[in-house]
């Protein structure tokens, strides 16, 4: 048994010694090249087909109504024989097919060599089946001239293309290598992987698919279509719509003519002078958008969002995003957590919803809907309504044209120059209230609450809490003063002449009056005011001082 073992051995050795023998011979390669010319009369809505190359390929368009076709192929190999065979074998041909016209260049994929095996040798292949490959290498650079509106359909890997001014269909499908299309036109599909796309000056539409590899688009007439991955996608000047499928790439561009979508992740949006409507959802990704013609939606998450100039409205869904939000024509809608909020000049009206946000507010023509909480809010210059939920938020507001309703707790409340009535529910908050045009509504407690230039009714209800009001620019007639707390003192400075109908009670403190009062049982806890007509209603209730006076 040994014995058959060692013979199989020496046979295979035997066999095996060509292989090795030019194992030897692998620094003596030997380099050759050969070129191939075809041509064909082609017509207007022909097809040239391209088959299934591995080829650097050159598309220019030529002032003929010819095709005309050059493949240089170079080949490397041991032996000049072996490629003579190569080049014996090769066709490359261009004739009628479809509805146009194919070019085919087929290599050869093995060539046997011209070698004299021992019967052994040969009794050894047929019974191990084996077979000897060439060690042929081949490159193959094709150069195409075609009239200018000729339509293409290519298919090549592993070799770079360009195309440049042909003004046909143009479905093109290439495979790690770069594309370049240049001053083309008619209808662009384009194909590729791994490799940069660049389509620039093209009259007409553009659809191009790119699996990792860089896309660029610049100078397109009509509307584009883009999916991509991983790679840089930059356009700009797209005549028409765009659309952008672009995984985990960083996406930057400016000028559409039409509306932008765009879909991306975790790298950066920044685009710009888009006149229709943009639409982005790209999860993690720092977003930066400017002058916008139309509305603008906005997906994202985690990342900065900036917005400046849009011509419509705005709303943006933003999962823990700081926002910067500047110029909107229409209105906005924002919803965000956890980081600052900025808005600026507004034409609408504003609904921000950010949990945990520090916001500004600044220049708003119509209502303000704001919820938020923790964070300073501010908030100046809104022109409708203003509604303010902040939990545990510092909330400074100044000039509302209409009405405002504030939520807060913990924290101050401070309110200036509001036109129409202002409403506070501030649990343990301060409250300060200046130059109020309509009723002043006031719940709080622990805490002071001031009030001052107010020109309508005053309803202050706090639990021990320091009241003080004063400089009250107007009373109405049918207008009153409410003034409830515990345990604090409550001082009230009203106009000279003001016509007042009321009582003053304090459960513990003294009551002392600047007006004339009327006490009402033995001690001077307890008191009624009545001047003139009597046209504004007072009441005053605290367990502390009270302290009525005139200015």
């Amino acid at each position: 048994m040994q014995t058959t073992k060692n013979v199989l051995a020496i046979l295979v050795l035997l066999f095996l010694s060509p292989s090795l023998h030019a194992e030897k011979r692998a620094d003596a390669r030997v380099t050759a090249s050969r070129t191939y010319t075809a041509r064909i009369t082609s017509a207007p809505g022909k097809t040239l087909f391209v088959d299934k190359m591995q080829a650097e390929i050159e598309v220019t368009c030529s002032t003929s109504n010819e095709i005309s076709a050059e493949a240089t192929v170079e080949v490397s190999d041991l032996d000049s024989k072996t490629m003579e065979e190569f080049f014996t074998k090769l066709r490359f041909v261009l004739e009628p097919y479809r509805e146009g016209f194919r070019l085919r260049l087929d290599l050869p994929t093995e060539t046997a060599r011209s070698k004299s095996y021992t019967g052994l040798q040969s009794l050894l292949r047929e019974w191990f089946g084996v077979e000897s490959r060439t060690d042929v290498s081949s490159s193959v650079t094709l150069r195409l001239r075609v009239p200018r509106e000729q339509n293409l359909q290519i298919e090549n890997a592993y070799g770079d293309m360009t195309v440049n001014s042909v003004t046909g269909e143009l479905r093109l499908e290439n495979n790690s290598g770069e594309v370049q299309i240049e001053n083309c036109g008619g209808l662009l599909q384009l194909h590729n992987n791994y490799a940069t796309v660049a389509v620039r000056d093209f009259a007409g539409a553009v659809n191009v698919a790119n699996g990792s590899g860089a896309v660029v688009l610049s100078n397109v007439t009509g509307e584009a279509k883009i999916e991509s991955s991983y790679k840089t996608v930059n356009f700009e000047n797209i005549g028409g719509a765009l659309t952008i499928d672009a995984q985990s790439s960083e996406v930057i561009g400016k000028n559409v003519r039409g509306d932008c979508a765009i879909t991306a992740s975790y790298k950066l949006i920044d685009v710009a002078h888009i006149v229709g409507r943009l639409t982005l959802n790209a999860p993690s990704s720092t977003i930066s958008v400017l002058d916008v013609g139309k509305e603008v939606l906005i997906e994202s998450s985690y990342k900065p969002i900036r917005v400046d100039s849009v011509g419509g409205s705005l709303t943006i869904r933003g999962d823990s995003s700081p926002v910067d939000a500047r110029v909107i024509a229409g209105e906005a809608d924002i919803t965000t957590s956890y980081h600052s909020v900025r808005v600026e000049q507004v034409g609408g009206g504003l609904r921000l919803d950010g949990n945990s946000c520090e916001v500004t507010v600044l220049g708003v023509k119509r209502d303000v809907a704001l919820l938020s909480s923790y964070k300073d809010i501010r908030v100046s210059k809104v022109g409708g309504n203003l509604d303010i939920d902040g939990n545990s938020s510092n909330v400074f507001v100044r000039e509302v044209s209409g009405n405002a309703d504030i939520l807060s707790s913990y924290k101050a409340i401070e309110v200036e120059q509001v036109s129409g009535s202002l409403k506070v529910n501030g649990a343990s908050c301060s409250v300060s209230a200046k130059n109020v045009g309509g009723e002043v509504d006031i719940t709080n407690s622990y805490k002071y609450v001031i009030v001052q230039g107010t020109s309508g009714s005053i309803l202050v209800r706090g639990d021990n809490s320091p009241i003080e009001v004063f400089r009250v620019a107007k009373l109405p007639p049918g207008s009153r003063i409410e003034l409830l707390t515990s345990y604090k003192s409550v001082s009230v400075a009203l106009p000279a002449v003001a016509e007042l109908r009321g009582t003053l009670s304090s459960q513990y403190g003294k009551i002392r009056s600047d007006f004339p009062v009327l006490l009402t049982g033995e001690d001077t806890q307890n008191a009624r005011v009545e001047v003139g007509s009597g046209n504004v209603g007072l009441r005053v209730e605290t367990s502390g001082d009270i302290i009525l006076r005139k200015e």
